[in-house]
């Protein structure tokens, strides 16, 4: 079964790029760049994976992770960001999300999506692309 997954990022190129590296590990991907879509898709869908931006024009990613674990609340939900504060790391990881840093490293980022889905019981065995 292929698991599905929510990225959320306001940059049109930074989506796109998610979006490429998850369909070739295999996720049916569904894209957006708000977080009023996001809350609205994460209200009506059960997601395996989220990754969305720390900060929207819209609000912050943290409304997003939120939404998706009221639905799928064991989904890994990841918040992006260029520049993390202790305090808005520390805010994120005690909703359940996990803080990326921008730009990703894809081989760190492909461990701890395999490592969260597997301990969600949502594995895949996905492999990174070259």
């Amino acid at each position: 079964m292929t698991s599905r997954a929510l990225i959320v990022d306001d940059e049109t190129v930074v989506r796109e790029v998610f979006r490429i590296q998850l369909e070739g590990w295999d996720f049916e991907v569904t894209a957006c760049d708000t977080r009023s879509e996001a809350v609205k898709l994460a209200e009506v869908t059960d997601f395996d994976l989220v990754i969305a931006d720390a900060s929207l024009p819209d609000g912050d990613g943290l409304e997003i992770l939120k939404a998706v674990r009221k639905r799928s609340p064991r989904a890994p939900v990841f918040l992006t960001s260029e520049d993390w504060s202790p305090e808005a790391r520390a805010t994120a990881e005690k909703l359940g999300g996990m803080a990326l840093y921008k730009p990703c490293d894809w081989q760190r980022l492909q461990e701890l999506v395999s490592r969260e889905l597997d301990s969600a019981g949502k594995g895949q065995g996905s492999k990174p692309t070259e």
